[in-house]
Parts: C-alpha cells; sequence; structure tokens
C-alpha cells in the first residue's frame, strides 16, 4: 500500500486500508495510477451466474396456463437456477403467480388472496432483473 501514496490524493491507514474517496468518475488515465498502485477495481471472484442463481432468492412462484416461449417446467428451471422456489398451490406466502392462456383456478385464487399475477413478458422480466422490476399484470375481468 505503500504505492498508493503515490497517487495524488492517495493514502493508506495503519491496516493498509485505503482511507481516499474515489471520485464518481475518474478522469480518462486515472485508473491507471491507481491500478499501478496495487488497487483492485474489479472482483476476479465475481461470477455473474453466481449472482444471477441469488436473483429470486426468497421468492416463490406458481406457473399455471400455457406459455408461449417455454414450456411449464423450463420456465419453473429457470425459476430455480435463479435461486427462486416453485411451488403448486397457491397461498398468501406465494412471491407471483405467471398466468399463461387458459391460467384456471390457479389464477383465480391468485387473484381471491391479492397476489401478484406476471403475464409472461413480465416474467422474463422476473428472471432477468428480478422481483423489484416485474409490473404485475391487472387481473382480467
Amino acid at each position: 500500500m505503500d504505492a498508493l501514496a503515490g497517487v495524488d490524493g492517495g493514502r493508506a491507514d495503519d491496516r493498509g486500508v485505503a482511507a481516499r474517496v474515489v471520485p464518481r468518475r475518474l478522469a480518462p488515465g486515472d485508473h491507471r495510477q491507481w491500478r499501478d498502485a496495487g488497487v483492485r477495481l474489479e472482483d476476479p471472484d465475481w461470477d455473474p451466474n453466481r449472482a444471477a442463481a441469488r436473483l429470486l432468492a426468497g421468492v416463490s412462484v406458481v406457473i399455471t396456463g400455457t406459455l408461449e416461449g417455454m414450456s411449464r417446467d423450463e420456465a419453473g428451471e429457470a425459476v430455480r437456477q435463479a435461486g427462486g422456489k416453485v411451488t403448486s398451490s397457491v397461498s398468501k406466502k406465494t412471491s407471483f403467480v405467471v398466468a399463461g392462456e387458459s391460467a384456471g383456478s390457479k389464477y383465480d385464487k391468485a387473484v381471491e388472496l391479492g397476489v401478484p399475477i406476471l403475464d409472461e413478458a413480465a416474467f422474463h422480466v422476473l428472471l432477468a432483473q428480478g422481483p423489484d422490476a416485474v409490473t404485475p399484470a391487472a387481473p382480467a375481468g
């Protein structure tokens, strides 16, 4: 960390922890000074697949009806790959109901319980961006 002292405004405390606040935007070339001083600007252990596997942690999903782009088994596997849980019945603990064509009684139960209902497009957003990014569909009727 001694090299950090050579970077404009850089210093380390007695534990070797960088004590300079890095500006939100580095000017072109600034990152080279930090890298040359031994500061890791990337996390080599970061794995996007592991991050995706936690995207739906704590989320339970019921899939009902016919989806156009994938089978229900494929949809369930996608939820599990993202860290979510697929259940076969709707309850107050269900996070989302994914409703395809001819959804039936599970859809009705979700409406009755106030469980958010996703169409296939919203389901894809859920898989890609997580539960905070989805907008549930308005119940038909």
